[in-house]
């Protein structure tokens, strides 16, 4: 109740504020792609060149400046592989908008006959706040999904099962186009071909949701263009019959703005996997081998406007995402013991068919003030997820074959889950003299309903028996709300900004069968810090800390257990406390001629750290979720880019990180430590001819558990691209995705009474063509 009565005094604060100081506001775009650019520096100078004030552009490329100067000064735009750009002298104390300011990227710099008018790409550049990713920018992404960008991606590690790390913690916050959606709930059915960026959030200040302890990824879909009108067509096709084809058209005038997308993916693949774990205690052996056949269609539609009136701007976003997906697996099982005369065979098949559709709504208002001190935004919108999953399971006794004679048990389950969010956010920035006080409220509310229907059939009868040992509906629901506040100054090279937000979050878990409730409610608050110095125009120092926290998700507190396997059951944990982190990083942003380096220095301490923990009973293995005492994860990061020829560059990054884990609270030898790395290297080549070809190459080192580590994976990507016509409107790519067939997943986990080992083979060796033509625009 008083956190629901600060929101409401916060809110009507908010237009109380007056304005009391001279402002300088603009834009910064691309001379070539007339888009924005986000976190550019942007440096005061006095006619002696020393530097007086500065900021940093946003995400939108908009920034602003208190015009409190005592002489006459210049601005220069410094950003990370552009040429730097220096305004003429500029009055002091007056209100002053540039609104373009336009800056060219230095691959145009280039001097060859041959590369003339061409750049070199470079799809992963650094920022103050963590790194931005152009997806077109890799052509090693054509065909895929929002997956294989982060795989391409530093400073992210993608698992197996499709999660995603940020320099090795696996608490990432997904946002779609900045809010929280049931969208990103599976980042594998949105094409890479629908993103317009990624922007990797690694510290977050106060403005954030605190949910997220290695970071956040905001998504961005492709909206609106700058041109008047256009349409765009691009397909991708690979070995297999796999299809990525969309086509996007948007149109803009001078009171309003449209646009609307479509794109279908289908890309089915085969992959396969070997389990073996050892039973020191009675000698015996399981040993797995699966065979999997994944056939996935994915359609996705995204579209939307902009309507401009006097007091304001009007906008609509929608996105709708449906997945159909049919998947057959193949497991023969055997149970190998001291006396060969008892082994025992199986074989398991299970015909997976899922399909799923997600509907994304959300309504901006951002009014117009007679003054540009002000900025203020709205934001209603709601998520919703309806999928089903059904699956018929064979199982066939003393074979390693499906003969229809040893068929001795068939089940079947089905699994519909609905997902409602809702999110009201109302942000709003005033300068107030010297200061910025940025502040706001949000407010999300998540609904979940999972049901899990597991059935036994009598061969015999061919009635279907309800097994309510396993089968349950579980109800989670949760409501989040937030209120922060930033206030931050500038003062010559320095800038310094120090919030706090308060989130009151109250969650309840219920088991219907069992009428089993959980309830959690609490009230926390998350301090940030952010500073920057920009010592000149090409290297700037930043540090900043910031508290957050990693409440556990519906999967981990769900207490029935997923049998899909039955050797290998997956459960979760009602009790799961969340996680609390204390983040730090210090940093450096160099530009050294031709190359641009960001050097960062990071520490994070979590207080009940997650981790799966594996238990072998009975021959079977139970996985499910505990919290440990504590974490500690500690490292630095080097993300560069530049050119190592006039017509070559390398870009990419390389993180080291180390991991000390405490779970003695679980068991005495639930203690690890260890070091690991990724890195991820991209090289551009402007060919003749017209041609780009790219190189990417990624390592991913051992990373440690609790009670095992995953092992190593890497693998190298290879593409060409070609530009046709004028303005390059027909551009034809072709890439061969693990060139060399390398890439897996493995690991191994062990106690005093078992170790296992696994190895997961993805079928990840693809040969695209890829078509993108411009029909207008």
């Amino acid at each position: 109740m008083c956190l629901k009565r600060l929101n409401l005094i916060v809110s009507c604060c908010l237009f109380c504020l007056l304005a009391n100081a001279q402002k300088i506001v603009g834009s910064v775009k691309d001379t070539n792609t007339t888009k924005a650019l986000g976190f550019v520096q942007v440096a005061a100078k006095n006619s002696n060149g020393k530097i007086i004030g500065g900021t940093i552009t946003n995400a939108d490329g908009k920034f602003e400046l208190a015009n409190n100067f005592d002489t006459k000064f210049t601005l220069t735009f410094s950003y990370l592989g552009y040429k730097s750009y220096a305004t003429p002298l500029l009055n002091p104390k007056t209100n002053i908008e540039l609104k373009s300011v336009w800056m060219k990227n230095n691959a145009e710099e280039l001097g060859t006959v041959e590369i003339e008018g061409r750049k070199l790409r470079t799809a992963v550049r650094s920022t103050i706040e963590g790194l931005e990713i152009n997806p077109n920018d890799n052509l090693g992404n054509s065909g895929g999904s929002v997956l294989d960008i982060l795989r391409n991606t530093p400073s992210v590690t993608v698992s197996d099962d499709g999660s995603v790390s940020i320099r090795g913690s696996n608490g990432t916050n997904v946002l779609i186009n900045g809010r929280n959606s049931v969208l990103g709930e599976d980042l594998e059915q949105i094409p890479a071909s629908a993103i317009k960026k990624i922007r990797v959030i690694t510290n977050p200040n106060a403005k954030y949701d605190a949910q997220a302890s290695g970071g956040i990824l905001d998504i961005q879909l492709k909206k609106t263009g700058d041109e008047k009108r256009s349409l765009k067509l691009n397909t991708s096709i690979g070995n297999n019959y796999r299809l990525n084809t969309g086509i996007r058209f948007t149109e803009n005038k001078s009171d309003w703005a449209y646009y609307v997308g479509y794109n279908f993916r289908r890309w089915p693949r085969k992959d396969e996997s070997n389990f073996l774990r050892e039973n020191f205690e009675t000698g015996e052996k399981l040993q797995q081998e699966a065979e999997y056949l994944r056939k996935d269609l994915e359609h996705t539609i995204n579209f939307g406007a902009d309507i401009y009136k006097k007091h304001g701007k009007f906008s609509l976003e929608s996105a709708v995402s449906i997945e159909n997906e049919d998947d057959f697996e193949f497991r023969q099982n055997q149970f190998l013991q001291t006396d060969d005369a008892n082994d025992i065979n199986y074989v398991r098949t299970n015909n997976e068919v899922e399909s799923n559709y997600g509907i994304d709504n959300a309504l901006i208002y951002v009014p117009n003030f007679s003054d540009s001190l002000r900025d203020f935004k709205i934001v209603l919108s709601h998520s919703y997820r309806n999928g089903e999953e059904n699956q018929y399971i064979s199982t066939y006794d003393n074979s390693l074959q499906a003969n229809p004679n040893a068929l001795s048990k068939l089940n079947r389950t089905t699994n519909p889950t609905q997902q409602h969010n809702v999110v009201f956010t109302s942000d709003y920035n005033q300068n107030i003299g010297a200061y910025k006080l940025e502040t706001g409220v949000k407010n999300t509310f998540r609904h979940i309903n999972n049901d899990y229907i597991y059935e036994d059939e009598n061969i015999e009868t061919g009635e279907y028996d309800l097994r309510t040992d396993v089968s349950n509906t579980f109800e989670y629901q949760d409501n989040v709300a937030a209120v922060y506040g930033i206030l931050s100054r500038s003062i010559k090279q320095f800038k310094l900004s120090a919030g706090l937000r308060a989130e009151q979050t109250n969650l309840t878990t219920r088991v219907v069968q069992t009428n089993e409730v959980n309830e959690q409610n609490y009230l926390n608050f998350f301090p940030s810090v952010q500073s920057l110095f920009s010592q000149s125009e090409n290297t700037t120092y930043k540090a900043s800390y910031s508290r957050r926290v990693n409440r556990p998700n519906a999967r981990r507190l769900n207490p029935f257990p997923d049998v899909s396997d039955t050797l290998n059951i997956r459960i979760g944990n009602p009790q799961l406390l969340p996680e609390y982190i204390n983040s730090f990083e210090l940093g450096v942003i160099k530009k050294m001629g031709r190359w641009d380096v960001t050097a960062t220095a990071f520490y994070r301490h979590i207080n009940n750290k997650f981790d799966y923990l594996i238990n072998v009973v009975d021959g079977v293995t139970f996985r499910g979720p505990a919290n440990l005492n504590e974490s500690q994860e500690y490292g630095v990061e080097l993300i560069y880019g530049g050119r190592i020829a006039k017509s070559a560059s390398l870009s990419g990054g390389i993180s080291f990180f180390g991991v000390s884990v405490d779970g003695s609270n679980v068991d005495q030898d639930f203690v690890n430590t260890g070091i690991g790395y990724n890195a991820k290297t991209t090289i551009d080549l402007a060919l003749p001819k017209n041609i780009n070809f790219q190189v990417n190459a990624n390592y991913t080192s051992p990373e440690v558990e609790a009670q095992g580590r995953d092992l190593a994976r890497y693998y190298i990507d290879l593409s060409a691209q070609r530009s046709f016509f004028k303005d390059d409107k027909l551009n034809v790519s072709l890439s061969l995705q693990d060139a060399f067939n390398l890439r897996q997943f493995s690991g191994v986990n062990s106690s005093n009474g078992y170790r296992q080992s696994f190895t997961y083979n993805r079928q990840t060796r693809f040969l695209i063509l890829g078509l993108s033509y411009k029909i207008l625009g």
